[in-house]
């Protein structure tokens, strides 16, 4: 703003000056303000109403000025009227700029007869001209970037462009859009075709003025030696012959400079001047040039700059004089200088208006393209985050954002791109995050990587479901999946498959076994409130089993060459399974391997719950289950670990009698369904006791 009213304030004090300099100097400006009124008044032909509007638009100019130059105290009080980057102060000076050019090319389009009236123009005017056409064009500028401001569309786009440049988005910025093209183009064509019609039109009434001017000349030149020779020898009638023709020069289209008659001197073959229409030329003789002329001729002077017609006077064979019609160019061709004026000031203006036309129109094409091209960028962008795992994938993530207004095939590509966003949000939830991120490789690959796999399984879903129809199962499947899949998600973890009413998830990244834990620990939550709810309402039941491993997998693309997956295989995800499974079997509800528990037992409490071998391996397991997180946990929960582990070491040195002591009171007064497994194990090893060497491991044959 500052620099603005900076600008403001020079040219108003220049249009000031031109309103002034006249009423002190008033014959310095050949151009002034005050002789615009009357020259307007002249070409309405007097019209009373027309004046008093010239008038009061002419002498506005100055109060608008005046107003330019106390813009920037008024500035914070009155931004509306003084602020340089509003609508109203804008509008103001391209009207101030506009109104001064306008008024002086009309000045000049009536009074350019030749070219001296533009070399004795004073320098002020070529000043204030040219400071008002790139006023003019400035405050075009600042109004085109007004109107973006107020487009919040055009201003997001602005910082989308500013990330392009900062190399985030792309590696290549467009150096030559298509609105520079489009500029460059039409204005560049429009320039061509104005250049070549002027010139022709130009061209051909040069030729048209040049003509009727030789036609006239020898006319002239021709009637005026038959006259003289009729009137020969009365040189009184001769004379008033010329003065006539001099009156009716004055009101006449093409004025000539003079029209003389060179007559024979006796006794000697030379000619002079002795009658004319300019009493000065009386006297002259005869050029050479004309000398011993038969017919009727004319010649260009470049020196005088006029042309001579000349017209023989005979009798009958002899030659006695000779009319001379001297036509100055400047006034002859005054008609075509004038409309070569206007020609170029109207080429200017038509140059002008088209840059501005082909600009309006350009934005209304390459506008909806740009916002288009940041639309798809920022679904693109989105994708591919996706991809590379800076964001979760998520259906809702992705959103095509339709920012073109227009009604044409922009808009209907923008709706076409719409549509598909919409196809891929539907697509989305079906794609595991480990498939969607790996999508983009055009081979299958693999490698290996230490991940946490969680496995959960819906009991008694089954018998709950019995006699509904198929679309409530499934209803109440989506219903359970659901709330587990809303937690997984929100502890970074991924839904790698679902199996029926079972879920495989895993989890990555260096709190991956808490995150699973902590995961698993809410879906019993949520469970417990669902289980209470249906209760509640005198409806079947169901509970949760939930595995968790951690370890090292092979990770990589499997299937078919048109059906591919991303997924984990090996002995990690297979025991991550098995716990699961195991719950069954212990009556538990979270069971995690020994390698998680080393990672969790700090955040976690924890119970040993034993010692196995899953089937289709030897080497034994030591479980745990996962109890509750430690910040939350009460001394009931405390003691059932410590006399449950206490058990557990009695019952591995076959030390039956204490292990089923505390078993026993863990399953009365806990009502702890896993110490009532070790019991009937004991009872069991005491009719059949284990090897001699047996170390506590049970072979678990349930998967």
């Amino acid at each position: 703003p500052f620099v603005l009213h900076g600008l403001e304030v020079f040219y108003a004090s220049v249009v000031i000056a031109w309103y002034t300099i006249p009423f002190v100097f008033p014959d310095v400006l050949r151009i002034n303000p005050h002789k615009l009124v009357f020259l307007l008044f002249e070409l309405r032909g007097g019209e009373m109403v027309v004046s008093i509007l010239s008038f009061c638009v002419i002498y506005l100019l100055p109060v608008i000025c005046l107003l330019k130059l106390i813009s920037a105290l008024l500035h914070s009080k009155l931004p509306v009227l003084c602020d340089p980057e509003r609508f109203i102060p804008v509008l103001l000076n391209i009207v101030l700029s506009f109104c001064i050019i306008f008024f002086i090319v009309i000045y000049v389009i009536r009074y350019a007869a030749d070219i001296l009236f533009f070399l004795t123009l004073s320098p002020v005017i070529y000043v204030l001209i040219g400071l008002s056409v790139i006023y003019n064009i400035l405050f075009l500028v600042v109004l085109v970037v007004y109107f973006k401001k107020k487009n919040p569309t055009f201003q997001e786009y602005i910082a989308f462009k500013e990330k392009i440049r900062e190399g985030k988005l792309l590696k290549v910025e467009v150096r030559l859009g298509i609105q520079k093209k489009l500029l460059l183009s039409f204005v560049s064509l429009i320039c061509i075709l104005i250049i070549i019609l002027s010139s022709i039109l130009l061209l051909n009434f040069n030729k048209t003025v040049l003509s009727r001017m030789i036609h006239n000349g020898r006319t002239q030149a021709e009637g005026c030696a038959t006259v003289v020779q009729t009137l020969m020898p009365q040189d009184i009638e001769i004379r008033d012959y010329f003065g006539k023709q001099q009156r009716k020069n004055i009101e006449s289209d093409f004025r000539f400079i003079s029209m003389s008659y060179y007559d024979r001197m006796k006794n000697a073959n030379d000619f002079v001047v002795t009658a004319s229409t300019d009493s000065s030329l009386i006297g002259n003789r005869i050029k050479d040039t004309y000398r011993n002329t038969k017919e009727a001729m004319y010649a260009y002077s470049k020196k005088e700059r006029s042309y001579e017609f000349v017209a023989p006077v005979a009798w009958g064979a002899f030659i006695i004089g000779y009319t001379v019609v001297v036509y100055d160019r400047d006034v002859i061709f005054e008609p075509y200088f004038r409309t070569q004026v206007k020609a170029i000031l109207i080429s200017f203006f038509f140059v002008y208006i088209s840059i501005i036309l082909v600009y309006f129109f350009g934005s209304r094409i390459v506008h909806p393209i740009l916002f288009l091209r940041m639309s798809v960028n920022k679904l693109s962008d989105t994708l591919s985050n996706m991809m590379q795992g800076k964001v979760k994938v998520s259906a809702n993530l992705l959103r095509y954002d339709d920012v073109v207004r227009t009604k044409d095939e922009i808009k209907t590509l923008s709706s076409e791109f719409k549509d598909m966003t919409g196809v891929i949000r539907g697509m989305i939830p079906y794609i595991s995050t480990s498939t969607f991120q790996h999508a983009e490789n055009e081979s299958p690959t693999s490698r290996l990587r230490k991940m946490t796999f969680l496995f959960t399984d819906i009991r008694g879903f089954t018998t709950m479901c019995e006699g509904l129809p198929p679309a409530k199962v499934v209803s109440i499947l989506n219903h359970y999946l659901d709330i587990q899949s809303s937690i997984i998600l929100h502890n970074h973890g991924d839904i790698d498959k679902f199996v029926g009413d079972e879920i495989m998830a895993t989890f990555d990244g260096p709190f991956k076994e808490k995150n699973a834990c902590k995961a698993g620990m809410d879906i019993r939550a949520a469970m417990a409130k669902e289980r209470e709810k249906r209760l509640k309402e005198n409806k079947k039941v169901i509970s949760i089993g939930i595995g968790i491993n951690t370890g090292p997998v092979v990770f990589g693309s499997v299937g078919a060459k048109e059906r591919m997956d991303f997924t984990s295989i090996g002995d990690t995800v297979n025991l991550a399974a098995r716990l699961e499974g195991a719950n069954k079997e212990y009556h538990t509800k979270s069971l995690i391997s020994e390698d998680v528990y080393t990672k969790v037992k700090e955040d976690f409490l924890c119970r040993e719950i034993d010692l196995i071998t899953v089937q289709g391996k030897n080497k034994p397991v030591r479980i745990f289950e996962l109890l509750q997180e430690k910040r939350l946990v009460i001394r009931k929960i405390r003691e059932l670990k410590r006399n449950f582990e206490s058990g557990l070491e009695k019952y591995r040195k076959k030390d039956w009698d204490e292990a089923l002591k505390i078993f026993t009171f863990l399953d009365t007064r806990y009502n702890d369904e896993t110490s009532g497994i070790f019991i009937e194990r004991i009872r069991l090893y005491r009719r059949n006791p284990p090897p001699t060497r047996w170390n506590g491991v049970f072979h678990l044959k349930a998967k």
